[in-house]
């Protein structure tokens, strides 16, 4: 699957609020990788979701893709390790992550939110390496320009090339 669909797929279906700014930053020259688009439509749409909601007050929120490869050692030819990875990398200009809370965040039932349950992360979390990849979050955001709105958060999906 091509994973630049599944993200302008996902991003035609949720709704963008008025005061929020989305950039897309797409790689065109991103290999087919072998994933569920159902899956990481979830995964995506709960962490853009996220960072909308980050911004109550408006602000911008960048996709981007690209590939980063893995030069193997010759040794490593039959290693069972990605050759590299397609990243999808979703930054935020919203109020940050605490950082006492970054550890925190992929947990089943941890939310700072008053009517959530804390599941979507989790399940985020799970989707992600259920399809041998990593997710992990970073602030203040790296994807964007100084003077942002907020501190900002970024997240960010790895997802293995076949092998």
């Amino acid at each position: 699957m091509d994973v630049n669909d599944v993200v302008q797929e996902t991003l035609s279906r949720v709704p963008v609020p008025e005061n929020v700014e989305v950039v897309r930053q797409l790689d065109e020259t991103l290999p087919l990788i072998l994933a569920d688009p159902d899956q990481l439509g979830q995964v995506f749409r709960n962490i853009i979701l996220n960072g909308f909601q980050a911004m109550p007050g408006g602000g911008r929120l960048v996709v981007k893709t690209s590939e980063v490869s893995r030069k193997l050692p010759k040794s490593s030819a039959s290693s069972v390790e990605p050759s590299g990875w397609v990243v999808v990398s979703f930054a935020d200009t919203g109020v940050g992550i605490p950082e006492e809370n970054r550890g925190k965040l992929f947990e089943p039932l941890f939310t700072t939110k008053a009517k959530e349950i804390g599941l979507g992360l989790a399940i985020v979390k799970m989707l992600v390496k259920g399809h041998g990849g990593s997710i992990e979050v970073e602030g203040p955001s790296t994807l964007l320009s100084a003077g942002g709105v907020g501190k900002g958060s970024t997240f960010t999906v790895r997802l293995p090339l076949a092998c």
